[in-house]
């Protein structure tokens, strides 16, 4: 029930090949020499299977009415709208081997996916069309070979029924990518921020300044990486993560890999110190002790000791310090620090303040020397201050006696007390005996004696009248006090002195607020 068909038949042996087109009304191949042949017929308008036979052409073949051979076909095969790419890999246009891969086949109708090896490499069925292919070489990281391929009926191959694609993947394998630095302010609605990154690990280290223009960081090799990005125009907190730079990290579209920071933290405007005191340079130990950190606008002050030794958010700032050692009276040690952002250690987050409290602990020089009735204190310095006091008037401070040398203008016992304001340090220096002076010191409505003179165990002192209140000093020449008494309504006072080795003594009297003295003599 079939309709007449129109197509192409080739007649062919080893002798000879004839061809010719067929149609319902020209359909006599004339003039076929006798023998036996092989014929295919390849039906027109559309892409259809070969019809294929054999056909012997003699004089018992021919029709005696029409004097032709009749070759009936019947062309009933349906029409073919897809074929198999046989796809064809190499490492090298001339000398390569075989390259296994990937390879995807298409266009804005049909994909079609397949792992290609050498020996599974017919990528089936594809439908007619024009397509675009990626073919992607394993066993590493290869940049695509990428091409266009017709699957229609005149591709195919009639031998093998196959399409062939022949590909050369002959490009270097893929050790690095670039990193597309992608910053903003907020998670959401942020803007670009600059800033510096460090992508790193134990291999390799890339710096980069990145801006808004100026983002990718090139050729890094794959790998691990933790990375580090400070924000740029002020002193803001790192962000820190890890990216991995590979193959399947690369985007196929920009040949990037991306790499998205949110730097949304707030400005950092202060800092943390870590005070770190020694008592030497090289192999001191720790040493406690005061921090006043001060500038015209902030002043911190702080009790630093071996395990409390943080001061905590002073702002941004150049700064004085002064440091006072803790167990005794030493001296200030000072000097400035610049508190800002690069100050700060990336690892402990604070600013590091190395101080040296070597200085030796301050001693008041308590010495004084003596010539004659004056005396004068050697210890000197912008913060010592003197007070000149009555040794034998319980210390008693001299009224203007406030200067480094004193004048005694009477016989008699006289200290000095030393202060030194860098630490409110006070000593008392030991008394000294000025009895250089006329002794003709007694007033005129006294009179009193001291007997014996020289004396051996005992002074007896007889005054005139009854005193309320006596006190009597004995130093010796080097302004020891070797004894002391005391008599109140009295008019007679005796002195044991025993315990007195041989020499001369000097006897302070003090009656009622009136002073005299006596130089006497032990045998």
């Amino acid at each position: 029930i079939g309709s007449w068909v129109d197509g192409d038949i080739t007649i062919s042996n080893d002798d000879n090949t004839y061809n010719y087109s067929v149609t319902e009304f020209d359909n006599i191949v004339a003039d076929i020499a006798f023998g036996t042949y092989d014929y295919t017929f390849v039906r027109s308008g559309g892409c259809y299977p070969e019809v294929t036979g054999s056909l012997t052409v003699d004089c018992d073949a021919i029709d005696p009415i029409s004097s032709n051979i009749f070759l009936g076909i019947v062309a009933d095969q349906a029409e073919t709208t897809s074929a198999a790419v046989f796809v064809s890999t190499s490492s090298h246009p001339l000398i390569g081997s075989w390259v296994d891969g990937d390879i995807t086949i298409s266009n804005d109708d049909n994909t079609y996916n397949y792992s290609v090896t050498e020996f599974d490499n017919i990528v089936a069925d594809i439908a007619f069309g024009t397509y675009d292919y990626t073919f992607v070489r394993s066993g590493g990281c290869y940049p695509e070979v990428t091409g266009s391929i017709t699957v229609d009926c005149n591709a195919i191959d009639p031998n093998s029924s196959n399409i062939f694609l022949g590909i050369v993947a002959d490009q270097a394998e893929t050790t690095s990518a670039a990193v597309f630095v992608s910053t903003s302010s907020h998670p959401l609605i942020g803007s670009w921020v600059d800033g510096d990154i460090t992508i790193s690990n134990a291999d390799n280290t890339y710096n980069y300044s990145v801006t808004e223009f100026d983002n990718i960081v090139a050729d890094i090799a794959f790998g691990t990486y933790d990375y580090t990005f400070v924000r740029s125009g002020g002193c803001y907190p790192e962000v820190t993560g890890s990216i991995t730079v590979d193959c399947d990290a690369i985007d196929p579209i920009s040949s990037n890999i991306f790499l998205g920071i949110v730097a949304d933290q707030a400005e950092t405007t202060s800092a943390a110190v870590f005070v770190s005191t020694s008592s030497h340079p090289l192999i001191g130990s720790w040493v406690d002790g005061d921090i006043t950190i001060s500038n015209d606008d902030n002043t911190y002050n702080y009790s630093v000791t071996e395990f409390d030794n943080i001061v905590a958010d002073i702002a941004f700032g150049t700064y004085d310090y002064t440091f006072v050692r803790s167990g005794g009276c030493y001296p200030e040690v000072t000097g400035s620090i610049t508190v800002d952002c690069d100050a700060i250690d990336p690892i402990s987050s604070n600013i590091f303040l190395g101080i040296v409290a070597d200085q030796p602990e301050i001693v008041l020089d308590t010495t004084v020397e003596q010539t004659d009735n004056v005396l004068t204190a050697n210890a000197v310095g912008d913060t010592i201050t003197y007070q000149w006091v009555d040794c034998d008037n319980s210390n008693a401070p001299i009224d203007g006696a406030t200067n480094q040398e004193f004048t005694a203008e009477t016989n008699g016992s006289y200290a000095v007390v030393i202060t030194d304001s860098r630490c409110g340090l006070t000593e008392t220096s030991d008394c000294f005996v000025v009895a250089s002076l006329s002794l003709d010191e007694t007033p005129a409505e006294m009179v009193w004696q001291a007997y014996p003179n020289p004396f051996t165990d005992s002074i007896q002192l007889s005054f005139n009248r009854v005193y309320e209140s006596v006190e009597v000093a004995v130093y010796s020449m080097e302004g020891k006090l070797m004894g002391s008494y005391q008599i109140n309504q009295s008019q007679e006072l005796r002195l044991d002195t025993s315990h007195l080795s041989s020499g001369t003594y000097l006897i302070n009297v003090l009656a009622d607020g009136q002073r005299f003295s006596e130089m006497m003599i032990k045998q």
